[in-house]
């Protein structure tokens, strides 16, 4: 019976039950709470819950001009601690998606996934510093500026441990490809040791075919023999008769028994085919494993 998938209810409650608890909804978190999910999917339920969760838009309070003094060095310091945290977080996705690149060709499009999410931190980060500058005019948005700015910090941060499951994901599939090229290489010694096998069993059967061949030829000079002694010894006739038919039995026997070696024959070289068959297939595999290996990796790995 196959396993429904998680949805978006499943990812909402345990969300909601992390932020009851004190905790901040994470991918890790939520798929070790639910017991299973991608993490793909996790992340996609996750930013529907988040962004059903944004603050509605209130009326700025009237401030104090020394409040509104303290409130303006908590901005700056918010968003020094914001543009910190978003460079932070932008070196760090850069360096994963640098790690991505390990991984080969197919995995440079999440590297450059990455770069792109550590260019919007970026980009986020020189929207704080501006509203940092400008923040003594718009201290009527205070609050607001400062929820969005922990908002970005979250959204960084969820994005980074996204970027994280990504590449532990991407290294699952590298090391996958990896056995999967060892069983290859396994599988090919194999089939090499079953066509050398083989090509001995050949090599036995041809051998004793033509043993069989000889011994046939000497049969057929024996009833020759027998033949003109047969002639010669009329008054032998009655017991030559019954010594031919002896000999043309054992004739028959030979020959029956050289038919079985070359059906024996034949059927070795038959097994010897797809011995080489397979063993090319084999050989087709491990090439292809090592060249994708070779064209995913720049480090040769």
């Amino acid at each position: 019976m196959s396993r429904t998938g998680i949805t978006y209810d499943d990812v909402a409650a345990a969300a909601d039950a992390l932020v009851s608890e004190g905790e901040r909804p994470a991918i890790e978190r939520i798929r070790t709470r639910l017991g299973t999910g991608s993490p793909n999917t996790i992340h996609k339920h996750l930013r529907s819950w988040r962004e059903s969760q944004a603050p509605a838009e209130r009326p700025a309070p009237q401030l104090s001009q020394e409040l509104a003094g303290e409130i303006s060095k908590e901005i700056e310091r918010q968003a020094a601690a914001a543009r910190s945290e978003a460079e932070a977080a932008a070196q760090e996705a850069r360096a994963e998606a640098d790690s991505l690149a390990e991984s080969g060709e197919q995995l440079e499009k999440e590297r450059d996934e990455a770069l792109e999410a550590a260019a919007a931190r970026e980009s986020e980060r020189d929207d704080a510093l501006a509203r940092a500058e400008h923040a003594d005019s718009e201290l009527e948005r205070v609050r607001g500026e400062l929820d969005r700015e922990r908002q970005a910090g979250e959204q960084a941060r969820a994005e980074l441990a996204e970027a994280r499951n990504r590449i532990q994901t991407l290294e699952e599939q590298r090391d996958e490809i990896r056995s999967e090229r060892d069983q290859a290489r396994s599988e090919l010694e194999t089939m090499r040791g079953e066509r050398d096998a083989a090509s001995r069993e050949q090599a036995r059967l041809e051998d004793r075919v033509s043993a069989l061949q000889e011994q046939r030829d000497d049969l057929k000079t024996e009833v020759s023999s027998l033949r003109e002694n047969l002639e010669s010894v009329r008054g032998e006739r009655d017991t030559a008769a019954r010594e031919q038919a002896r000999l043309q039995e054992q004739v028959a026997a030979k020959e029956e028994a050289r038919s079985t070696e070359r059906e024996r024959r034949e059927a070795a070289e038959a097994r010897a085919e797809r011995a080489d068959a397979r063993a090319e297939r084999a050989e087709s595999r491990l090439l292809k494993a090592d060249e994708g290996e070779a064209s995913k990796s720049p480090t040769g790995e």
